[in-house]
């Protein structure tokens, strides 16, 4: 998720990588108004340009709505298969377990009689546990009918007049949500100590911020995208500065507040059937 913090690390990572900057000395990033023994420091040549990214301190604009998905779900396919089958006019039904079970496969037996159960494999689980688990969760948990577990079979015994099943598995997936979006009016303020520097390394940053601003903007390290508004750069001419040289450069920062959720997809069917006389 991102935060104001991360977003002003992401944009000074992208001041740093402006195109064109000189090579020496280096640009250093600095977050926050740096002390004005930093300040000096740069004046007297003892360190490099210095870049200041920091907030303004503006209160947030926050834009709240309905969440919405950030990104498309990313679903673990699951190694585990479940095989339902039984004959017409039958009482009984099987499920056959098979594949190489992951962590978090989920095999669920459903009931239009809307019942329904369900097992979720551990790394300890082979074919066999998972048979065992499913059946004492029907047993536990449906009226419709009865399970038993023989190996990596579980069978299945209609105890209602009919029972329509349907069986499926499905691992884990992940939905990143977003919440809201927050606006943030951020500075990048640019001391060197000459006319010359401020030149060289100024318009590096300008061309670079105007381009991130033609795009979309840019994404922090946790894939995050956070959207820069570039609205000017302004030259600080000041008499008590007379021995630094000055550039600012104003920019807005938009990024959403996302959450995660952990989900199953649903389950797909992998055969229905009809037990107790009625196909």
């Amino acid at each position: 998720m991102a935060t104001t913090a991360i977003a002003l690390s992401a944009l000074g990572a992208q001041v740093a990588a402006s195109a064109g900057l000189p090579a020496s000395p280096a640009l250093t990033i600095g977050y926050g108004w740096p002390s004005e023994s930093t300040v000096m420091r740069v004046a007297t040549g003892e360190v490099g340009p210095l870049a200041s990214v920091y907030d303004e301190g503006v209160p947030r604009n926050t834009t709240r709505w309905h969440p919405i998905p950030a990104i498309p779900d990313s679903v673990t396919p699951p190694g585990l298969v479940a095989t339902l089958s039984a004959t017409v006019t039958t009482t009984t039904a099987t499920i056959t377990l098979s594949g190489t079970p992951k962590v978090d496969d989920c095999v669920a037996l459903g009931s239009l009689e809307s019942q329904a159960a369900s097992y979720t494999a551990t790394a300890t689980d082979t074919l066999d546990t998972i048979a065992a688990g499913l059946a004492a969760a029907i047993n536990a948990g449906m009226t419709a009918v009865t399970a038993s577990a023989s190996g990596a079979v579980v069978t299945l015994t209609a105890v209602a007049p009919v029972v329509t099943l349907s069986a499926g598995v499905a691992n884990q997936g992940v939905r990143v949500t977003e919440f809201k979006r927050i606006d943030r009016l951020v500075r990048v303020v640019l001391w060197t100590p000459s006319e010359a520097t401020r030149q060289s390394y100024g318009d590096p940053i300008d061309s670079q911020l105007a381009r991130l601003y033609a795009g979309y903007g840019f994404q922090a390290p946790a894939g995050d995208w956070i959207r820069l508004a570039y609205s000017s750069d302004q030259y600080v001419e000041q008499e008590q500065l007379r021995d630094i040289y000055r550039r600012d450069f104003h920019a807005t920062l938009e990024y959403g507040v996302t959450g995660q959720d952990v989900l199953y997809p649903v389950l797909s069917t992998e055969l229905v059937a009809s037990l107790g006389g009625l196909a």
